[in-house]
């Protein structure tokens, strides 16, 4: 009969290799870069919703001054204090402003540097090339 050529129990039961943990960590790695980069675009993608709906909010608030009182407000803190609206979006990624321009208005949305300006019969589409 042959024997077998084992080793001590001792030396199987002593860990990983060096390539085991290499592999292992390389797969890590390329999972945690893929969805990182999968994640990086959903901020971008939310942020500019957010302030399409804040657009949207800001209109209805517009709107419901000028039932309420007749005519589109004066200045911005006419709207905060009517009640009408508690503040326009103002955060770290961008800014909403009021102007009142004869009978109309104007909203401008301040994002990365860019200012661009939405009036009252823009579409969707303007909105959220505003919030870009």
């Amino acid at each position: 009969m042959r024997e077998k050529c084992s080793r001590p129990t001792a030396a199987r039961d002593r860990g990983f290799t060096l390539v085991e943990l290499l592999v292992t960590i390389s797969i890590i790695g390329i999972l945690t870069s893929i969805a990182a980069f999968g994640v990086q675009g959903l901020r971008s993608r939310s942020v500019k919703q957010a302030c399409v709906t804040d657009l949207r909010s800001a209109q209805t608030a517009l709107d419901s001054y000028r039932t309420r009182f007749g005519e589109y407000a004066p200045l911005q803190s006419n709207l905060e204090a009517g009640g009408v609206i508690r503040q326009l979006s103002s955060n770290s990624d961008y800014s909403i402003t009021y102007t009142r321009v004869g009978t109309s208005y104007k909203l401008t949305v301040i994002r990365k540097g860019v200012s661009s300006d939405v009036v009252p019969a823009d579409s969707r589409s303007t909105m959220e090339n505003a919030c870009k």
